[in-house]
């Protein structure tokens, strides 16, 4: 069990200091304060939340950014000019997820704008939210499926498409 848990520690570690996909070459910054949460970025995406937060929050990026289309609406995220944070939110377990950005003709006409994600980030890795499909059968989606389904809705706010 302590074995178990000095390598918990140590992923946790090494996911809290690694960059954030397509951040390479750009200074890390961290805003703590006291209590926490606290706020973290690279590049135009902030995290905040709790340490442990933050880091789940990272791992979920990278895993998101191992597939090309992943890869590709971060970068796209990324070259937007604006700043999406995601925040740790426990009532946006309900939806698996909300994304918000005020409500202008900037969402539409191309122009785009700063964009919101909540999300829990203590929610389980699998069958995080369930929906029905065409045929009735129940299927579920993972907590990086929810962030990538969410992180699809910010990229077009902050595109403004």
């Amino acid at each position: 069990m302590a074995s178990r848990l000095v390598l918990f520690f140590n992923l946790f570690l090494l996911v809290l200091i690694s960059p954030l996909p397509g951040s390479a070459g750009k200074p890390l910054v961290r805003y703590f304060s006291n209590p926490l949460p606290c706020n973290e970025f690279t590049t135009n995406i902030i995290l905040h939340g709790q340490l442990l937060h933050i880091a789940k929050f990272k791992y979920w990026l990278n895993e998101i950014s191992k597939i090309p289309i992943g890869m590709q609406t971060l970068q796209d995220i990324i070259k937007s000019g604006h700043t999406l944070t995601i925040l740790n939110d426990k009532h946006a377990r309900v939806s698996a997820g909300r994304t918000r950005a005020p409500m202008t003709l900037n969402l539409i006409n191309g122009s785009g704008a700063d964009v919101e994600i909540l999300f829990d980030a203590t929610i389980t890795e699998e069958g995080s939210h369930m929906v029905y499909n065409s045929r009735k059968v129940l299927v579920e989606f993972t907590a990086v499926e929810n962030l990538f389904h969410e992180l699809v809705h910010a990229k077009h706010k902050m595109r403004g498409t």
